[in-house]
Parts: C-alpha cells; structure tokens; sequence
C-alpha cells in the first residue's frame, strides 16, 4: 500500500519549513499530552504549549506562514496558530463531547511517529529489551501450564520476540558502523574520546551489547528454548490442539493453515538460536574489534600529530630565545634578526 493512503500528504510539511524546530517542539509537546492523558482537551494542549514554549513562540518570527494578525499579536494566539497548523497537517483530530468542550484525538500513525520522534529527542539512558529471557521465560511457563491458549500464545510470543530481536542486532550492527564513519572525519583528539567513551560506550556498548552478552545472553537460553519447542513440535497431539486454539483464536482461516503456521512458527525461531551467534553476535563483535582497533590507532595518530606539533613550537621558541633581537650594539648599529 502506498505510505500516503495510510497518512495526509503533508503531514512532513510543517518539519520543511523555516519553523521546523518550533514544530519539533510542538509535536514533543504533543506527545507528551498523549502519553499523561487518556483524554486531551484542546485546552489542556493548549496551556501545556503556551507554558513549555514560551520563549520559542515569542521569539519565532512566523514569515511565510498562513498566521493572521490576531494570531501574530501574542504568545496565546501564537499557540493557537500551532494548535490550528498541527490540525489541519493531520498530526491530530478533534472531537467535540457531551460536555461541548473540543478534545484532541491521536491517530495510530501519529503516536507511533511522536514516540519515535521524542526517542530521537531524548537523551537519557536506553537499555535493549530481554527478547531471549522474555522468549524463555514465556515458554517455560507455558510448558509448565496445562492450558493449550497458553502454549499457543507462547509460540507465537515466542517468534515476535525472535523477530524483534533480530531487528535489535540489525540496528546494534549499523550503530556500530555508523559510529565508525563518524570517528573517520573526527580530527581532534577530544571529540574521539567523547564519542567513543560517552556515545558509543554508552548508547550502544552499554545500552545492548553488555546486556545480550550478560543478562540477555543468547548461549545461556538457546538450549532451553529450543528444548521446549523441539518436544512440543515431536508432539502431534498437541500441534492438533494447538491449531485448534489458534483457530479459535483467528489466528487462521482453517485448522490446517493454523498447524502450519504453528510449526513454521517453532522451526523458525529454532533456526534463529541456531545461526544468531555466527550470523548475527560474531559479526557484531568483529565490528566491535574493528571500530576499536580503528579508534584506537586515530587517537595515536592524533595525539602522535599533537606532540609534534607541540615539539616543532617549543623546538622554534627554543631557537627564537638564541637568537639576538633587535638592539644597539658596537659603534651604533643596529642588528636585526
């Protein structure tokens, strides 16, 4: 399906235009009424804009926007020119209620972009998600149990978990490629140090490989997991029940696509623990070694550069102090060096 028969045409406009960054605040603004409130009166949005960006609106000059005089005359007219842009681009909509007040309501595909947005924005510290524990400790729990829906939900709790976790490792593998590049146009020795150590040692080391290598560790869980599924496919009995409760569940059409997409589902995720550490884990740590031994060597060059160039400084005031200046000597003359 085309991307702009699932949301409005201009619904980038507003992030293209000389006030992008007050719109940027705008919908983290937004954002955040959507996150604090089941319920958003267009007032409470409103007073959240007029209160958070107060010096942006004051300070935004408007040129080339489709703001009125009214509007332009104060900060409240200015949030409620925000408050009309962000309506009609279609980053909200309005409703009116019994009580006749106007409440603001947040498409699907506007929540999901506000909260990548704000993620994009936000500078605290993220760690990744136990995708392998949480596949684990769904399956065991569910082995465990004696409901047929548990087991079949596990299944296919189990294979989202995989498949995010994959997504996961994509995104650690190109972080840590991106961080490569930034370190190649890097030429101070400070910025190398502060990108290695604060960024990539943070956003990425710590935030998700530490964590799969220690406490979401693939080798700790694969056997277990892959244990559990191996005996529930080996039994056809209960492959049967779990079609049906997955056919009860409209997970499929008949109970045959139902079995097939259970056992699809199961050889899948056992196939994943199979190849993650040498297709996935290995490659990442190889890039690790790479981008390190790389970094490491730029802050030799760079610092080996610095001394040098300190060096050639103090070796030509060394000589400079020799040197006789400027001053009278035998007879009157001068000599200038």
């Amino acid at each position: 399906m085309n991307l702009f028969e699932r949301i409005p045409t201009d619904l980038f406009s507003i992030l293209a235009s000389p006030n992008r960054a007050l719109y940027a605040d705008a919908l983290d603004v937004l954002w955040e009424a959507y996150r604090d409130n089941l319920k958003i009166p267009e007032n409470t949005f409103y007073s959240m804009l007029r209160s958070k960006l107060e010096q942006q609106l004051a300070d935004a000059t408007f040129e080339g926007e489709d703001i009125d005089e009214e509007e332009l005359r104060d900060i409240s007219g200015r949030a409620r020119f925000l408050i009309r842009k962000l309506y009609s681009k279609g980053w909200f909509e309005k409703e009116r209620s019994e009580d006749f007040n106007e409440y603001i309501t947040v498409p699907s595909y506007s929540s999901s972009l506000l909260k990548l947005f704000h993620q994009l924005r936000d500078d605290s510290p993220i760690r990744g998600y136990s995708y392998v524990f949480s596949t684990y400790s769904t399956l065991k729990v569910a082995d465990e149990s004696g409901s047929i829906y548990d087991k079949m939900a596990a299944v296919y709790n189990a294979y989202d978990n995989t498949q995010a976790l994959l997504q996961l490792l994509q995104m650690v593998y190109h972080n840590v490629k991106h961080f490569f590049q930034l370190q190649i146009k890097m030429q101070e020795v400070n910025d190398v140090l502060a990108s290695h150590f604060d960024d990539f040692g943070q956003k990425v080391v710590e935030a998700y490989i530490r964590p799969l290598k220690i406490k979401d560790s693939v080798p700790k869980y694969r056997v277990p997991i892959q244990t559990i599924l191996t005996n529930w496919a080996e039994d056809d009995a209960l492959l049967t029940a779990l079609a049906n409760a997955a056919l009860q569940d409209r997970r499929g059409a008949a109970l045959a696509d139902c079995r097939r997409d259970l056992m699809q589902k199961i050889f899948e995720v056992k196939d994943c623990y199979d190849s993650i550490e040498s297709e996935y884990l290995d490659e990442i740590d190889c890039q690790v070694r790479r981008y390190t031994r790389a970094t490491t060597q730029k802050l030799e060059n760079l610092t080996n550069r610095d001394f040098s160039v300190r060096g050639n400084l103090r070796q030509h005031r060394i000589i400079r102090q020799k040197e006789p200046s400027c001053q009278d000597i035998a007879f009157g003359r001068t000599v200038c060096v």
